[in-house]
């Protein structure tokens, strides 16, 4: 059953209110600080609490919206929502941060030199694996070696 547009936003605020800001390696957190242009207490590490929802869409994202800490649901993801008719949106970014102002502090050109970086790309892996098993779990799932 589809939740109502109040009942999707009461449940994202009240994901963004318990947010988990899993821990990130300082040196992961020096790599993608240098990607932001002028000061960096602009932008800050955000990881998007996964959502509760059987119908959630995943997207593996470049970077979160700007404000994310405090906006719920950006542009992007209203427009995915009403168009693929999914309840969530459960984003995984490959650079998590988010800017203060605008995500025009964002350097794209160091962004795209990240994929170079086999540090970034296994962190990146390495945390959308987290999210399917955290997902799998929630739902009951068992692998094939259990």
């Amino acid at each position: 059953e589809r939740q109502t547009a109040p009942a999707r936003e009461a449940e994202q605020e009240a994901a963004l209110t318990a947010e988990r800001q899993a821990p990130a390696a300082p040196a992961l957190v020096t790599k993608w600080m240098t990607c932001i242009r002028g000061d960096s207490d602009g932008a800050f590490v955000h990881f998007a609490p996964p959502t509760t929802s059987d119908n959630s869409l995943l997207v593996l994202g470049l970077y979160p919206n700007a404000k994310a800490d405090i906006k719920r649901v950006c542009a992007t993801e209203h427009e995915m929502l009403d168009l693929l008719k999914f309840d969530n949106v459960d984003w995984v970014d490959f650079v998590p941060l988010s800017s203060r102002s605008t995500n025009a502090v964002i350097d794209q050109r160091i962004v795209e030199s990240f994929a170079d970086d086999e540090e970034l790309v296994r962190d990146y892996c390495r945390r959308f694996a987290e999210h399917l098993s955290a997902d799998a779990n929630a739902k009951g799932y068992q692998s094939a070696d259990a």
